[in-house]
Formats: C-alpha cells, sequence, structure tokens
C-alpha cells in the first residue's frame, strides 16, 4: 500500500486497494475490506476505469457472500458478468466466486440471480454500495 501511496499512481493506489480487501474478506475482516473497498472504488471512479469499478464490484460480490447474502453476491456478479466492459480478468473473478457459490447455493438460483444482475445499472449499484460505507 505504502509503494502504491509513494509512486503517485492512482490506479495502483486502487489496485492495492482492492487487492487488500481481498485478502480481509478471506480472513473474515469484512469492515476493514469494505472500507478499502470503498476507498478502490472511488478511485477507479476518479480514473474513469469501468474495468477496475468491476474488479471491485466483484470484490463487494465476495463480501457479500461471506455475510450470508447471497441474493445481492449474485446480483453483484450478474452485473459484472454481463457489463459490456468486463474483461478476462474480471471474467475470471466471476467464475471463481461462482463456483465458490455452487457449493451452497443451487443452480437455480444463481441463474436467477445472475439474470438480476443483468439488468442493473452499474452508476446506480456504485452510488448504493459507497453509501453502506
Amino acid at each position: 500500500m505504502k509503494l502504491a501511496e509513494e509512486s503517485g499512481s492512482d490506479y495502483l493506489a486502487a489496485a492495492a486497494h482492492w487487492t487488500i480487501a481481498g485478502a480481509e474478506i478471506g480472513l473474515g475482516k469484512f469492515q476493514s475490506a469494505r472500507q478499502h473497498l470503498h476507498k478502490a472504488i472511488l478511485l477507479s471512479r476518479e480514473l474513469g476505469s469501468t474495468a477496475g469499478i468491476l474488479y471491485v464490484v466483484t470484490h463487494y460480490a465476495r463480501l457479500k457472500a461471506s455475510e450470508g447474502d447471497m441474493v445481492a453476491a449474485l446480483s453483484l456478479l450478474g452485473l459484472v458478468s454481463a457489463h459490456p466492459a468486463r474483461d478476462a480478468f474480471s471474467r475470471r473473478r466471476v467464475d471463481r466466486a461462482l463456483a465458490e457459490l455452487r457449493s451452497e447455493v443451487p443452480e437455480e438460483e444463481i441463474r436467477a440471480g445472475l439474470d438480476r444482475g443483468a439488468k442493473l445499472d452499474l452508476e446506480q449499484v456504485v452510488q448504493g454500495l459507497l453509501a453502506e460505507t
């Protein structure tokens, strides 16, 4: 994180925040993860990086799933999966998250959640996620 901040690169700082958040989600440090995701999404937005925003939204989906909110998690993954700015990195992250969820959620619910998410507006979702922090 310190290196990213010292470099002056907002992109590196955003990537550091979403990377730290991903680790913290795995450790169960949800509040701290949420704070890092908040910073990462703001930086990605300032940069005009839709791809960066999608990476952060995927982490938010993992956070929601870890907190037991599978409906929100699947909707966020559906948004990322259907978004025209998604890239190979986003697809891999969505695929990994879905693989984890498949052991807990019936396939029918997964499909319904992904379909719901495909209809969401990215900017509205971002505003909602920022309001949570």
